[in-house]
């Protein structure tokens, strides 16, 4: 086998271990980054009209309506 070849498939199998516990097909799923966070309603609700003030509904769906606070909790 070549040296090339064995390396990628081991970093493969590795990235699917990686990403075998966020397959998970329940009716009630969160987002894998907040599964443990708490974040208090008034953080919550400071960051929603943050993001409403950046990205404002203007005749289409933005910020807040495409759930993009929530993108942004991922993040941090």
């Amino acid at each position: 086998m070549k040296r090339r070849t064995a390396i990628r498939n081991i970093g493969l199998v590795t990235g699917g271990l990686f990403l075998l516990p966020a397959c998970n097909f329940t009716q009630e799923r969160l987002p894998v980054g907040l599964n443990k966070r708490k974040i208090p309603t008034g953080e919550a609700k400071l960051l929603e009209s943050i993001i409403d003030t950046i990205l404002p509904e203007r005749g289409s769906p933005a910020g807040v309506a495409l759930k993009a606070q929530i993108i942004i909790l991922i993040q941090m």
